[in-house]
């Protein structure tokens, strides 16, 4: 079985990304720190191929990472102050 994470899982474009990818048999992890609104209950939170992770992804170790991109909570404030590149 093919496994993705996927960061900002419960947030509005992770919480689709999170179906899409369950829903083509996908095991998912869920990587999400609630910086903004606090816990969020999703539908895939009950899937038996997702798993939640409550953390921050600044603290998440990358080293086996292809590809990570962080931005911040909300749109006005993405365009602000985005997130430093690392």
């Amino acid at each position: 079985m093919k496994k993705v994470l996927i960061t900002g899982s419960q947030g509005f474009i992770g919480s689709y990304l999170c179906a899409e990818f369950l829903e083509k048999g996908y095991h998912v992890v869920g990587v999400d720190n609630f910086s903004k609104y606090g816990p969020i209950t999703r539908p895939h939170d009950n899937h038996p191929n997702f798993h939640l992770i409550e953390m921050d992804v600044i603290d998440f170790d990358t080293e086996n990472i292809r590809r990570h991109r962080r931005t911040s909570a909300g749109r006005r404030r993405s365009i602000v102050r985005p997130s430093p590149r690392r």
